[in-house]
């Protein structure tokens, strides 16, 4: 929580089909029964089709009075399914200071594969750039960067699909958030398919796990 104004935000950003819509929605619904904290919630979604660009946002504060919307420069924390696209949102969204938690699996773009853009008949001069150039220019913004293979360990545990709450269990490892596991955990037996229930959880915990693993180096 940022002492300043008693405000958190975070930016989340991923492409459609990752699960960035039910990370946020369970995240924020564990807030449902709190009396001391506001919440609000944006969404952008990408076309009508999945592997586009697709971020929400998500704000969590002591005063009533919270805008829906995150300003430029103000996300306190950057959570990244995809490192491209995080780079996208986090570029404009993150705060000199902020957090990065990030997926580091790649997915390649289209027109990065074909070596060109899909408007225009030029060559691209370049495709998907180095991980190690997007890490450094969030360190340019003297940011915090964790990053992880959200995407195996969510195979390693039985499904790829279970990336999206290894995200969750690394965001609330930072301890940043103030709500525990346990509410949490109580809001994807609620809001998970029927008979994922443990995987999610698994892979709830799975995360937190690993943020302390990866944030100790």
């Amino acid at each position: 929580m940022n002492k300043s104004n008693n405000m958190l935000s975070i930016a989340v950003a991923g492409l459609s089909g990752q699960g960035v819509i039910m990370f946020t929605k369970v995240l924020m619904e564990a807030f449902k029964d709190d009396k001391d904290h506001t919440i609000r919630t944006y969404e952008v979604l990408g076309t009508a089709h999945r592997g586009t660009l697709i971020f929400t946002h998500c704000r969590i504060s002591r005063s009533p009075n919270v805008s829906f919307i995150i300003s430029a420069a103000e996300a306190d924390i950057l959570v990244g399914f995809e490192p491209l696209e995080a780079f996208r949102v986090g570029a404009y969204y993150l705060k000199n200071g902020g957090h990065v938690i990030t997926n580091n699996y790649r997915i390649i773009p289209v027109y990065a594969s074909i070596g060109k853009d899909f408007f225009s008949d030029k060559p691209r001069p370049r495709g998907y750039p180095p991980l190690e150039e997007i890490w450094e220019e969030f360190k340019q913004m003297d940011c915090k960067v964790t990053s992880f293979n959200a995407t195996q360990e969510a195979i390693d545990l039985g499904h790829f699909a279970m990336m999206n709450m290894v995200m969750l269990g690394a965001t609330l490892g930072t301890e940043m958030i103030p709500i525990t596991v346990e509410q949490v955990e109580d809001k994807i037996e609620e809001l998970v398919p029927k008979g994922t229930v443990d995987m999610n959880i698994a892979a709830l915990r799975r995360g937190i796990e690993l943020y302390g693993e990866v944030a100790q180096h």
